[in-house]
């Protein structure tokens, strides 16, 4: 298996030998309008994003409706989020985010060594973290940080950000425990935390509170409705989409095809309902010089348990900033899809409705 890392988007997309057991079907569409246009952005301030709908009948999915949850200035005070343009390295700007059930917004301000977290388009919380974490998301009624190069362990927060917890990252029992650079993400789902390696396998590392948890082990990433999900390049213009249960039963692969060629994949999440949504970074570049990007754009696909496509869109047009962004899409248990995005004047989370 090889992994092909891009510098400016910090990700691997991956051109994989796959295993004979997969069982391989193209992705089925159905009749959709051709990549809809560019979601409208809220007016200055943002819109306040309300709580996510109890999970009921799977809504219709499409990703025209924007509503910015979270619009804050580049600084270091309150409210603001820190953003530095190195002048040999890269800018440095929020490394990661995730959203809760109750419409809360955690962002990971790495430049400020801190957590903020929002709802309703303000500032309810912030605590200090390590300069060097690189990941978060909610656990439980609390946090959970990963610092892989530092501490190289996850920590289990409450509420308001005091450490209960921490997890060494050899805890998991991964074959890649000399290369914690090698973690690609934490991940919490009600039975513990969950630490990814280099997009292939997860390990369960602890329970949300942090206490010991008996081993487990999944192909790819832990799925919100069952079993697992992963995804990698299959061709230049292409993702392979792989899920399963858990279990020896074969999984399951489906071919999403795109219009532009694929600089990275961003996101394989799977809803509450069982649909799996891809986002990826797609680049078209100049004939006459193939260094030049004439379009950079991030688009979303969903495809449902059965590998039908139920929807794609495009989220975002602006060339992506080349800050080093560990985590910069999320898909909720509706649906939604959110990005966090580096704009001229300061960062934007944006939830692309179902």
């Amino acid at each position: 298996m090889r992994w092909v890392w891009t510098a400016a988007a910090g990700i691997a997309v991956c051109a994989c030998d796959r295993p004979p057991q997969v069982s391989r079907e193209a992705a089925a569409p159905v009749a959709i309008q051709a990549l809809q246009q560019q979601a409208q952005q809220a007016p200055a301030g943002g819109r306040p994003v309300a709580p996510l709908a109890p999970v009921g009948a799977a809504p219709a999915l499409g990703f025209a409706q924007a509503t910015i949850g979270v619009r804050a200035p580049w600084g270091s005070g309150a409210g603001q989020v820190g953003h530095v343009r190195g002048i040999e390295g890269n800018p440095e700007g929020p490394m990661s985010f995730d959203v809760a059930a109750d419409g809360r917004i955690a962002v990971l301000d790495q430049v400020n060594a801190r957590v903020v977290v929002w709802q309703a388009g303000a500032v309810v919380g912030s605590f200090a973290v390590a300069r060097t974490a690189q990941d978060l998301c909610f656990a439980g009624p609390g946090f959970a940080v990963l610092d892989r190069l530092g501490a190289r362990s996850a920590s289990v927060l409450d509420g308001i950000g005091r450490t209960l917890a921490t997890v060494p990252l050899d805890a998991s029992g991964s074959p890649l425990l000399g290369e914690p650079g090698g973690v690609t993400a934490l991940e919490a789902r009600p039975d513990g935390l969950w630490l990814e390696v280099g997009h292939e396998q997860s390990w369960r590392i602890a329970r949300l509170d942090g206490s010991t948890s008996t081993a487990a082990e999944v192909s790819g990433r832990p799925g919100r409705a069952v079993g697992w999900v992963q995804a990698g390049r299959a061709g230049p213009r292409s993702v392979f989409v792989r899920s399963g249960g858990v279990g020896a039963a074969p999984a399951r692969e489906w071919n999403v095809v795109f219009s532009l060629d694929v600089r990275a994949i961003r996101a394989a999440e799977q809803d509450a309902h069982g649909r799996t949504i891809v986002a990826a970074w797609l680049t078209e570049r100049d004939a006459a010089d193939p260094d030049r990007v004439v379009r950079d754009e991030l688009h979303a696909v969903a495809l449902d348990a059965a590998g039908r496509e139920v929807a794609r869109g495009v989220l975002d047009r602006t060339p992506e900033a080349v800050e080093e962004t560990f985590r910069s899409v999320r898909v909720d248990a509706q649906g939604g899809v959110w990005t966090l995005a580096a704009r001229a004047a300061g960062l934007e989370v944006t939830r692309f409705a179902p």
